[in-house]
């Protein structure tokens, strides 16, 4: 879990990049990257970060990535911003995190529907369960990346965890059933 920090006295870093309208593989990439980041984009093609340790050599290498695509890059690093201003971009970051743990919440909703048909139609094999469990991973993956960008600790994230926690829970009972009716098929 990241430490929520307040807003007094954040440092940031803007990237302001611009690259060639074509091919749009280029255009794509940064954004990506930069998601993957977990950068809020004030606008297009100009993103900030919370200076958080690694995030500037990280921001720094896209910036080269940039000019390798014959393009212009932009980093100001370290940038103070009026308290007021820094409140809303919090917010901003919350709201963007939030965003994606609802995202994930439907995702596990999916995935304990499953569960719940799996175990109603007797659909019991180990095939089964290695796949409920690969599913499973993809969410946790998915969670800790999320995780990871958020810096500001979104009201959401608890949330996704209960439910991630349920999921466990639920994945384990459908797995000591699949395996009673296994040995009672054994058996019979």
């Amino acid at each position: 879990m990241n430490q929520d920090i307040t807003g007094r006295g954040n440092k940031w870093h803007l990237f302001i990049y611009k690259v060639p309208g074509e091919p749009s593989s280029k255009r794509i990439y940064l954004w990506r990257e930069l998601n993957r980041l977990g950068a809020l984009y004030l606008q297009q093609a100009a993103c900030l970060l919370p200076a958080r340790p690694g995030l500037l050599e990280k921001l720094e290498q896209l910036k080269s990535r940039v000019e390798e695509f014959e393009g212009t890059a932009y980093l100001f690093p370290n940038l103070n911003l009026d308290p007021g201003q820094e409140a809303q971009i919090i917010e901003q970051f919350k709201e963007m995190r939030n965003k994606e743990y609802q995202e994930i919440i439907k995702e596990i909703n999916k995935y304990l529907a499953e569960l719940e048909k799996e175990v109603r139609i007797q659909n019991f094999s180990p095939a089964e369960i290695e796949e409920e469990e690969a599913e499973l991973e993809k969410i946790e993956r998915w969670y800790q990346r999320a995780r990871e960008r958020d810096w500001y600790n979104a009201p959401l994230g608890e949330q996704v965890a209960s439910l991630i926690d349920e999921a466990r829970v639920a994945l384990a009972r459908f797995t000591t059933l699949t395996y009673g009716a296994l040995k009672e098929r054994e058996i019979n």
